[in-house]
């Protein structure tokens, strides 16, 4: 058993589809893809840990993950902001 590649759940879709026709390749959004990406193959490594029995590889692998969700809700904040900012300029613009 392994974790779904990253550019298969639902949130690499919305990167890599959605979100970069929406946004174009911001810093903000590739860093999510590449903390995303981190996210992913740390849960892999829980997975693989677990099933050979590594049990402190599998809680060290584990508490990284915690602290990438973390970093992904932070960077998913951040380009949601992006996101407003941009719709208010450009709002404002076609008013000119």
């Amino acid at each position: 058993m392994r974790a779904q590649p990253s550019d298969e759940c639902s949130l690499g879709i919305w990167i890599h589809g959605t979100a970069m026709r929406e946004l174009g390749a911001t810093e903000a959004l590739k860093s999510l893809d590449a903390v995303h990406k981190r996210f992913h193959r740390e849960v892999d490594l829980v997975i693989s840990s677990l099933n050979h029995g590594k049990l402190r590889t599998a809680d060290e692998a584990y508490e990284e993950a915690l602290v990438l969700s973390g970093e992904i809700i932070t960077l998913l904040t951040r380009l949601q902001v992006e996101l407003a900012d941009s719709q208010v300029l450009s709002a404002g613009s076609s008013k000119l």
